[in-house]
């Protein structure tokens, strides 16, 4: 849903007019924040009285909404358990499928993106160690390396910890790893199609566990097959479709072992990429 002080003055003006109104779920604010804080009792207690007056604003105006819609249950679920009423037949849950454009300029990328000799890895999205499990596969990058196994990685996007990343990958002495910094969607849906994995290390919290990020969704509709470490419904869809492969979060070397055995094994690999033919997994995330 958009900034509260809207939420409150729109939901208002709608609800005087008696114009009927979908309210939009895509993040649990300000619950993000609360976990964010979750082990400093000071700092929760804290933030909780800052927020205070804007759940209660946010729980009064969203009583006023005709309907919800939101790209999962647990986020729907979960809004109207808050606010206190009972799901009715106008509420949506809508998977965010697309049209995807199937030619995308590529000039500016790496050429051996293309070289299929070459086990390709890619991860775009927030430079965040806080959100992102990402110390722990550049460890795991750096495992590999030791042993001889061959393969390429990309990194793409922004965050504040764009320089730690760059300096992580320094002092590792990383080979074949490359930041590219912010890039255009249309790369960032191009690497997606044509590396052989994408990795999406977001850590669990109630803002993601229960969640399917438009990230997860694009990989899902390019068929390309996922190593993760989020619980929740992202697990369950696919661990039920064998697609892809779940990681224990902050363990280097289970990670290390998944990744080896992905790009080395290229039967295994083949498994995890199958069912995205599947007619019942296309019909919820189909790119045409």
């Amino acid at each position: 849903f958009p900034p509260i002080e809207t939420t409150v003055v729109m939901s208002n003006w709608l609800y005087k007019k008696n114009i009927p109104f979908y309210v939009d779920i895509k993040d649990l604010w300000p619950e993000y924040f609360y976990v964010r804080f979750e082990k400093s009792f000071l700092k929760l207690f804290f933030i909780k009285n800052i927020f205070y007056i804007y759940d209660l604003f946010l729980i009064k105006s969203l009583k006023k909404a005709t309907a919800f819609c939101s790209n999962n249950k647990f986020f729907l679920e979960h809004i109207l358990k808050k606010i206190g009423v009972k799901r009715n037949k106008f509420d949506t849950i809508c998977y965010l499928t697309k049209k995807i454009k199937k030619r995308i300029n590529i000039q500016k990328l790496k050429k051996n993106i293309l070289d299929n000799q070459i086990f390709n890895i890619y991860y775009g999205g927030n430079i965040n160690f806080f959100q992102g499990d990402l110390l722990c596969f550049l460890d795991a990058i750096k495992n590999l390396q030791k042993q001889k196994v061959r393969f390429s990685v990309y990194f793409a996007g922004y965050g504040e910890n764009v320089k730690l990343l760059n300096e992580k990958i320094s002092q590792l002495k990383l080979k074949s790893v490359y930041f590219l910094g912010y890039i255009t969607s249309e790369d960032h849906l191009y690497l997606i199609k044509n590396c052989h994995l994408v990795f999406n290390g977001t850590k669990n919290s109630i803002n993601y566990t229960n969640n399917l990020s438009n990230k997860v969704i694009e990989c899902l509709q390019l068929r390309t097959p996922i190593i993760y470490c989020l619980k929740g419904d992202l697990k369950k869809i696919l661990t039920k479709y064998n697609i892809g492969i779940h990681y224990k979060q902050g363990n280097t070397i289970d990670l290390s072992l998944k990744l080896k055995k992905l790009i080395l094994d290229k039967s295994f690999y083949l498994k995890k990429t199958k069912n995205f033919s599947n007619p019942k997994f296309s019909y919820l995330y189909d790119h045409e």
